[in-house]
Order: structure tokens, then C-alpha cells, then sequence
């Protein structure tokens, strides 16, 4: 998750993972900028505070990684719709891919088989849902333990200042 407060944008180590990973749009500067840094140290659920104005706005933009004070507004109620909205669309999203790939085979009149890049291409889609659904289920987590900001671990900015 990500916060962003006066002026300030906090990310998770494991967000910045996941969009180095699979965002072509990342800019890797800030993988080489943060993680290189501090290397393997970091817990990967630790906020880390972003200072480069390029990577604020990437990271305020970027609709993959849910504010954490937008999750904490929602009801539970809320919450659960999202959650369905969100395996809704992906399926969808999934069935498209295999039907595109059937309706190509049908008007080039191949033989249907296990196409590798359509099989990537309802991974990556499974993968993105798994990873949206999981966000969800850490403000869960901090409501179950009546978790606050403050509680949050925020160790690269502590390691920063002592380096």
C-alpha cells in the first residue's frame, strides 16, 4: 500500500518489488535508488518515504497500489464489494484472452491448442488480481489488531537517517 500525506509519499518495499517486476512504465531508477541501497535488509511490508518528485507522482498515479488511508475508509461492506469487483474483472479479463485466442483460431481455421503466450497472458492477469486482493486483506489485518499509522514500520527511513 501506499500513503500520501502532506506532501509526503510512503510505499511498501514489496510494492516497489512487485511494480519493478511487472509495470514496464516503472521508473527503475527507483529500484536501483531504494532497494539497491539497503539491499536485502529491509522487512518487505517496511514504508519507505519517497523523496524524488518523479517517483511521487508515479507512485500517486499508479492505480496497481491502493492508498492505505482510502482502504481504511472503507466499510466492511465496502471492502467485500471490492473484492468481488475486483475476481469479477479479472475473470472477465481472463475469459477474453481465451476467447480472442479461439476466435482467431476459428477464422484462420488452426487447430486450437495450448498457446504459451495466452497461458502468460491469463497468469499475469490472475497474479495482478491476487496482488490487489492481497492489499485488501492487509488493511484487514490492521483493523483486526486496531492497527494505526504510527504502529506502521517505517525502518528505511530510520536506516537512512543513520547512515
Amino acid at each position: 500500500m501506499k500513503i500520501i500525506r502532506d506532501g509526503h509519499c510512503y510505499i511498501q518495499v514489496e510494492d516497489i518489488m512487485y511494480l519493478f517486476r511487472n509495470d514496464p512504465s516503472f521508473p527503475r531508477s527507483m529500484y536501483y535508488d531504494y532497494i539497491s541501497t539497503y539491499g536485502l535488509t529491509l522487512n518487505p511490508g517496511s514504508y519507505i518515504e519517497l523523496e524524488t518528485s518523479l517517483y511521487n507522482s508515479y507512485i500517486r498515479d499508479n492505480g496497481s497500489i491502493y492508498d492505505y488511508d482510502f482502504l481504511m475508509s472503507k466499510s466492511l461492506d465496502e471492502l467485500d464489494e471490492m473484492c468481488r469487483e475486483i475476481r469479477k474483472k479479472y475473470n472477465v479479463n481472463c475469459s477474453k484472452i481465451v476467447f480472442r485466442k479461439l476466435e482467431q483460431a476459428k477464422k484462420t481455421g488452426a487447430k486450437v491448442k495450448e498457446d504459451p503466450l495466452v497461458k502468460l497472458s491469463v497468469y499475469k492477469e490472475k497474479r495482478n488480481k491476487n496482488y490487489l486482493l492481497s492489499q485488501i486483506e492487509q488493511s484487514l489485518i490492521y483493523r483486526k489488531h486496531n492497527l494505526q499509522l504510527g504502529e506502521l514500520t517505517f525502518e528505511a527511513q530510520a536506516m537512512r537517517k543513520s547512515l
